[in-house]
């Protein structure tokens, strides 16, 4: 009989070791970051799973951005392919936080006030702020109580006072709102 004989060569390569880094790691809604992707050969494609039902797939880019738009943690994952299609994954688990945006709201009583009783109490409505800054445009100190009461001057009347609260959460997100004052004139008959 006849014999035949062949050589082959097999080439294993080894997983891809990957790694991936963001940005900017935590912020306010809507929160933007850039996830860049890092391997030890070269990348074929990467999916990205961004943590909150949002994916992007076969990128072949190393770098690729996301917009977070409701607070929470967020894992984020990575699968790449190589160029021999090779796969592997790497998950950050709680690897963005994002906070919601401070929304600044406020309500005072009275709405207006004459110079003969010029204290006006405010409450603060804000939604997802833990700081707030008080600015009463009157010369006064600006003050960081949650709920002030506040006397305005009293040696002039028609003036309209710009109230403006200034909310922020620990990130350093601000929001503003402005309402006006008025204090009027006592009227003498």
């Amino acid at each position: 009989g006849c014999v035949n004989y062949d050589s082959l060569e097999i080439v294993v390569h080894p997983l891809p070791e990957i790694s991936f880094t963001a940005s900017d790691l935590e912020g306010c809604t809507p929160f933007e970051t850039e996830f860049t992707i890092v391997s030890d050969v070269e990348i074929g494609t990467t999916d990205w799973f961004f943590g909150d039902g949002d994916v992007a797939l076969g990128t072949t880019l190393p770098t690729v951005s996301h917009t977070y738009l409701f607070g929470g943690l967020y894992d984020v994952r990575a699968v790449v392919t190589d160029i021999y299609g090779c796969v592997n994954s790497v998950e950050y688990d709680d690897y963005i936080t994002v906070e919601d945006q401070p929304i600044a709201a406020f309500t005072m009583s009275p709405q207006s006030v004459f110079t003969n009783d010029t204290e006006v109490e405010f409450t603060n409505e804000s939604l997802y702020a833990s700081e707030f800054i008080w600015d009463f445009a009157d010369g006064s100190p600006l003050n960081n109580e949650i709920h002030p009461n506040h006397f305005f001057p009293d040696d002039q009347g028609d003036v309209f006072y710009p109230v403006e609260l200034f909310a922020s959460n620990y990130l350093g997100c601000v929001d503003s709102a402005t309402l006006y004052l008025q204090v009027k004139s006592v009227i003498i008959f």
